[in-house]
C-alpha cells in the first residue's frame, strides 16, 4: 500500500479512516494500522478534499521534509 493509494482511498472514503465505509475497511485492516501508516508518511489534512459523513469537507496533503 503506496501514498498514492491511501490518498486516494482516504478520498474515497471522504476522509474517514474508522468505522464503516472507512479507509480501513476499503484497505481491510485495521484502522489503527492505517492511521500509524497515514502519520509516517505524513498525510495531514490540508489539500486533497473528500467530504464526511455528515458533510464536514476534509482535505489532505503530504508533508516532506
Amino acid at each position: 500500500m503506496g501514498l498514492q493509494s491511501i490518498v486516494a482511498t482516504l478520498e474515497q472514503s471522504g476522509g474517514k479512516i474508522f468505522g464503516a465505509e472507512g479507509a480501513g475497511e476499503l484497505f481491510a485492516m485495521k484502522p489503527t494500522t492505517l492511521a500509524s501508516r497515514i502519520k509516517k508518511l505524513g498525510i495531514d489534512k490540508s489539500v486533497i478534499w473528500g467530504e464526511g459523513e455528515r458533510g464536514e469537507r476534509h482535505c489532505f496533503c503530504v508533508n516532506r521534509p
